[in-house]
């Protein structure tokens, strides 16, 4: 027995010394120990994914790992008088950190001019940037990272981001032994435990469209703006949490404008609720357009954030008595605008534009580069068919007054020179030319002789006016008609069809104006002609991501102990049957 006993000794002195080496070697990683010492440095990598290709993500180190656990890096302290408190007993961070507190950090960061990045990285073409940071034994890289982003597009916002370090590959046999955290000290939390984080990103967009891309003048448009509440969190200090939208009615002499700004013609909503005077800051003369400034406390509000915005509103359109549309094609285009931030940190504020185009149509004026549409002459003698090219073939009158009404046989109204409302006539000149201007496409006229030059028999029977046109759309991704590509004019059923493409117009057709009275013809316009038309018609938060879970590597040093242990409690029990 003695001699078995002294085996039995030797075995277990065995045991302990394989197993104290043990605990020797693997003490660096139980909790409270400290961190082995190595030499041996550890490539770890951060990344941020969901971008666009060419944005920078620039990662500022705030949390990092001590000896006595997670701790605030210095150049953090150093730049905040009141850091926000962690999650642990004497500055020790132990659960991570929360949403209120990640908004805390983040505008500390984006308020230090003097903090400098760990590092940064350029997003690839799958939209995904990485940085590697180099962890010696020290852990001095292991924490987490505020990640800022600086959009390559202009329309697009992103909210300050957060990715975690808190373990490391452990592997003596493949010298790359680095420092692992103990189990109970990993990072936890809304915004921790994660090397790999998708950005969240918003793209802020603007259409403005309108309910009539040809008008004339004295119709009324509405007008719809469409576009995107951003989601500024708290780290975007209050003078770059701002969001304007502004409409500029065409500056056009020809045209004057009204604004209904009443409750009824005038609307802002947000999602589906409408906004109040509580809501924004509104500016309109009434003439030239409108803006609207949305307060920080709405902006600020979550449940606003990336909500569709619409503004729709309605104005009348008529012609400026002192500067009258004098051309037979007319464009005009109404633009709006979008201001606001899209980088917390640097950069001018940004903007988005859209517009509408419009035009109006007229028959005796001129068109893009001066030349004149002659469509109806009124001259002497009772030959419809002479040609207006042939000199000396007709003589034109001066001094008839013609009207023009709808087809209804209603006057069409104008302003005079005093801006009040009287029925559109003109008279004709030397060259037997009248001109009505401001007419809409799609509507039948009638132009009706008033009275006839003295000596001259006044023509009985009305001669009829219509424009007929054609729009593409300037935006394949919007249904916006508003590329003027052909329009006809027609009277007395004799037809000319203007075409183009980019605004290069020519034409080439005789009018007839149809049959007259004894004293007066209206006679053909000018057989041949090539005119230059321009192309006219109508015409965005981010939320902070939430992070999942981390890895780690857990050291069964207890089960090895076992694991040596079971052979000798084995051979024991073998010798002892055997006895």
């Amino acid at each position: 027995m003695n001699h078995e006993n002294r085996i039995r000794e030797k075995l277990y002195t065995a045991l302990l010394a394989i197993t104290a080496a043990l605990l020797v070697a693997f003490s660096g990683v139980l909790p409270g120990a400290g961190l082995s010492v190595s030499a041996i440095e550890h490539d770890t990598t951060l990344t941020v994914t969901g971008l666009d290709p060419g944005d920078r993500a620039l990662f500022y180190q705030f949390v990092r790992w001590s000896d006595k656990g997670w701790c605030y890096t210095d150049a953090f302290t150093k730049s905040t008088a009141s850091p926000p408190t962690l999650a642990g007993d004497s500055g020790i961070l132990k659960n991570g950190i929360t949403k209120d507190q990640a908004g805390t950090i983040a505008s500390v960061i984006l308020g230090a001019a003097n903090y400098q990045a760990a590092g940064n990285a350029t997003a690839d073409q799958a939209g995904a940037a990485s940085l590697t940071v180099k962890t010696d034994s020290t852990g001095s890289a292991l924490g987490i990272y505020c990640v800022i982003i600086e959009p390559a597009n202009s329309d697009t916002i992103y909210n300050p981001v957060f990715v975690s370090l808190d373990f490391a590959t452990a592997d003596p046999n493949t010298n790359t032994f680095d420092v692992s955290i103990p189990e109970g000290q990993k990072l936890g939390g809304a915004y921790s435990g994660t090397d790999k984080v998708v950005a969240k990103k918003e793209k802020l967009s603007l259409v403005k469209t309108a309910d009539k891309v040809s008008f004339a003048s004295g119709d009324t448009i509405t007008f719809t703006v469409d576009t995107v509440i951003p989601a500024y969190t708290s780290a975007y200090p209050e003078n770059r949490r701002t969001f304007v939208i502004t409409d500029e009615l065409s500056v056009n002499d020809s045209l004057q404008y009204a604004i209904d700004r009443t409750a009824e013609a005038f609307h802002v909503t947000v999602g589906t609720t409408a906004c109040t005077s509580a809501d924004y800051d509104f500016e309109c003369d009434g003439t030239t357009g409108w803006k609207i400034s949305f307060h920080t406390a709405f902006l600020d509000d979550r449940t606003h954030w990336g909500q569709p915005v619409r503004v729709t509103y309605q104005v009348a359109v008529s012609e400026n008595p002192s500067h009258r549309i004098t051309r037979n094609v007319e464009s005009f285009v109404n633009t709006v605008k979008i201001g606001f931030y899209n980088h917390p940190k640097t950069g001018e504020e940004k903007t988005l534009q859209d517009d509408t185009r419009h035009c109006t149509f007229g028959i005796g004026g001129s068109v893009e580069g001066g030349t004149r549409h002659h469509e109806i002459v009124k001259v002497e003698g009772n030959n419809e068919s002479v040609s207006y090219t042939q000199p000396g073939s007709y003589t034109p009158l001066e001094g008839a007054v013609f009207e023009i009404l709808t087809a209804e046989g209603r006057q069409v109204m104008r302003k005079d020179d005093a801006g009040k409302d009287v029925p559109y006539t003109c008279t004709t000149g030397k060259d037997g030319i009248f001109v009505f201007t401001g007419l809409d496409a799609g509507k039948n006229y009638i132009i009706r002789e008033q009275s006839a030059p003295t000596g001259y028999v006044k023509r009985n029977g009305d001669i009829t006016l219509k424009f007929d046109a054609s729009f593409d759309s300037r935006k394949p991704t919007v249904v916006k008609n508003d590329v003027l590509r052909q329009y006809v004019v027609t009277v007395q059923n004799k037809t000319e069809t203007v075409t183009g493409e980019q605004g290069s117009v020519s034409s080439s057709v005789t009018f007839l104006a149809g049959s007259s009275d004894a004293g007066s013809t209206l006679a053909p316009a000018s057989s041949s002609k090539s005119d230059t038309q321009t192309n006219v018609g109508n015409a965005p938060g981010t939320s902070l991501p939430s992070t999942g879970g981390i890895g780690t590597k857990i050291f069964h040093i207890v089960g090895i102990a076992v694991l040596l242990a079971v052979p000798v409690y084995l051979f024991f029990r073998r010798r002892r049957r055997i006895s």
